[in-house]
This record gives C-alpha cells, structure tokens and sequence, in this order.
C-alpha cells in the first residue's frame, strides 16, 4: 500500500516598481510553467537520480540534463530573451522539490506565484529562495528583460502564509506516518 503526500500550494508574490506589463509577463510564465509540468513524470527521475548521488560531477550532468528538457519545452512559450532564466528558475524550484503549478496577475500585488510543496524541506528551501534573494535577482532580470528598463523587485512569502503551509505539511506528515505505522503493525501482525 502506497500513501501519497498532496501537500500544499503556497503564493509568492513578486511587486515591482516599474511599467511593466505584469499581466502579459504573467502569462508568459503562466504558460511556462504548464508546458514545464508536462514534463514532470521525466524530470522526477532525474530528481530522483539527482538526489541519489553525491558525485559532482553526475549531478552537474544531470541538472543540465532537466535545464535542456524544461528549455524544449519552453522553447514555443517563453520569449527568446526570457528562455534562460525561465528554465533556470524552473530548475532551481524542481531541484529543491518546488513545483511552480501557476502564475497569475493580481491587482495591487503584481505577479503571484502559485508554488506546491510536498515536504516541510521544500517548503523551507522555497523560504531560502526568498530569503537569500535568489528568487528576487532571478525575477529582477526577468522584469529588466522583459520591460528593456531598470525594475526594482521584491518577492515575498508573508508569514502567515509560510506558518499556515507549515502546520498544515506537519499534520499531513504525522497524519501519513500513523497511515503507514498502522498499516505495517497490521502486516507484521498477519504474519
């Protein structure tokens, strides 16, 4: 008997200071991101062999492996200027086991990134992103790109937000552990 985690969609926003046409960029990644998530039953295995070695070198081969399958697929929806920082914030999310499911253009709050997470550890490696700025500088370039001006970026994971996400991946996960636990005492017990 397997169990499968549904996790959790939290939203980060994205603001921005400049004349940009956040609904058309919206669209863009919206579009991005489901062309990206076609690809998933491909790009977990190598995840999956990604988080299995320890060799620098096999990991390297592999993340340029998921950067080539995301660029494909993003090849007819993200604009040529755009396409590399498309795929490299899809793989910085995917190797960090963030699956960006959708985006979308909120008045008053820019752009809206809707981000799944299985585990307490993405959901805590989605923070990192924000909180280093990795997710600010990657989204920065893409506004510059995408208006040809300077554009001030802040990204954002409001707190109750991230604690709310939190409460609720601790309950699933102690909730599927009691599901497993049981389920083994109750094998073990026929045996």
């Amino acid at each position: 008997m397997s169990v499968m985690l549904s996790g959790v969609t939290v939203t980060v926003h994205i603001n921005s200071s400049g004349d940009v046409d956040e609904q058309q960029l919206a669209d863009t990644l919206n579009a991005g991101a489901a062309a990206a998530n076609k690809c998933e039953p491909t790009i977990a295995s190598l995840v999956c062999q990604y988080e299995q070695t320890s060799v620098d070198a096999e990991r390297a081969n592999i993340e340029d492996r998921i950067r080539e399958i995301y660029r494909e697929a993003l090849k007819d929806v993200s604009p040529t200027n755009l396409l590399s920082l498309s795929v490299k914030l899809l793989t910085h999310l995917t190797l960090r086991h963030v699956r960006l499911d959708r985006v979308e253009h909120v008045e008053g709050s820019s752009i809206v990134l809707h981000c799944h997470v299985i585990t307490v550890e993405a959901l805590l490696a989605l923070k990192q992103m924000i909180d280093s700025d990795e997710l600010c500088q990657l989204f920065s370039d893409m506004f510059n790109l995408f208006a040809n001006i300077e554009v001030i970026v802040t990204v954002s994971l409001s707190p109750e937000e991230f604690s709310k996400a939190l409460s609720l991946l601790t309950s699933t996960g102690k909730c599927c552990l009691n599901v497993i636990s049981h389920c083994l005492l109750t094998f073990l017990y026929r045996i």
